[in-house]
């Protein structure tokens, strides 16, 4: 059973590689993922994934 839903859920479900380079020089990185729900391009992560992507935009 596991392994049918991993089949399908595969095909829906990206990698997020963040990495960002502060002021002082240091850097910071994480790795998440994103699922895509339907064709018009919705998706679904985890919320610090989402705040290091608002934090960048500032």
């Amino acid at each position: 059973m596991f392994a049918n839903a991993y089949e399908i859920a595969r095909k829906f479900t990206r990698p997020v590689i963040c990495s960002m380079r502060h002021i002082d020089g240091s850097v910071k990185c994480g790795v998440g993922a994103f699922t895509i729900l339907n064709s018009e391009g919705w998706m679904v992560t985890t919320a610090h994934i989402i705040q290091v992507m608002l934090t960048f935009k500032q």
